[in-house]
């Protein structure tokens, strides 16, 4: 739900619905979007169902990754606590290892889009997909980011024999 806290980042010079950003959408050095929550002037947008959907799911992503990197630490702290360094070096540290370079990657990429204006808007299930199966990604959201996601994938499917042991 937009609230009108602040004033609107759009406007409709003509009056005929179609809205124009008065902020720097390239994100250039000028006046930034909304500055807090959602722009109240979306309410009733033709795509509003589908833009605030959209948000919703990737905040709740961001959410539930934060709280499971918060089970991880728990878990952590009983493996401190208990000390077993047999539970911390063969269930933890691989748990975290698996929960970042996954799913903190998926992140990542969430918050990159929001961020940095991308010519070219990757999908970020396309690129999961490829990064998972070892695809070329074609429409990387920057040079080296598949490099990377290569990388991280390494790392994650290393992490899940060390937490079988």
């Amino acid at each position: 739900i937009g609230l009108p806290l602040f004033a609107t980042r759009w406007v409709d010079p003509d009056k005929d619905g179609h809205f124009s950003p008065t902020y720097d959408v390239k994100n250039s050095g000028g006046k930034g979007p909304y500055p807090f929550g959602m722009d109240w002037v979306w309410e009733g947008a033709s795509n509003e169902l589908l833009y605030m959907n959209s948000m919703k799911m990737k905040l709740s992503v961001l959410f539930g990754v934060l709280q499971m990197i918060v089970g991880v630490l728990l878990r952590w702290s009983n493996a401190f606590y208990e000390k077993s360094a047999l539970d911390f070096i063969c269930e933890c540290v691989p748990m975290m290892v698996f929960m970042l370079c996954f799913f903190g990657w998926m992140d990542v990429m969430i918050l990159y889009k929001w961020v940095h204006p991308v010519d070219t808007c990757p999908s970020i299930i396309n690129s999961m997909i490829c990064m998972a199966m070892g695809q070329e990604d074609k429409a990387p959201l920057w040079d080296g980011s598949v490099q990377l996601a290569q990388s991280l994938m390494m790392y994650t499917v290393l992490a899940v024999p060390v937490m079988l042991l």
